[in-house]
C-alpha cells in the first residue's frame, strides 16, 4: 500500500483500530500471498556482485 493511502485510511480510523490495522498488515507482509504460508524474516547482506549471482541463479 502506498504511503499517501495508508494516511488516508489512517486519517479516517480511531487509535484502536489503526493499531490493529498495522498489526494485520505486518500479518499480511508475513504471510505468503500464494500459499498463505507464514514466512521467515532473513536479513542477508551480500556484495552487488554476489547479489547480482544470487538474483540470476533460478
Amino acid at each position: 500500500m502506498l504511503t499517501s493511502d495508508f494516511l488516508m485510511v489512517k486519517a479516517m480510523l480511531s487509535s484502536s483500530q489503526t493499531l490493529q490495522y498495522q498489526k494485520e498488515s505486518v500479518e499480511r507482509a508475513l504471510t505468503c500471498a500464494n500459499c498463505g504460508q507464514k514466512l521467515h524474516v532473513l536479513e542477508v547482506h551480500v556484495c552487488s556482485d554476489c547479489c547480482a549471482e544470487l538474483m540470476s541463479d533460478p
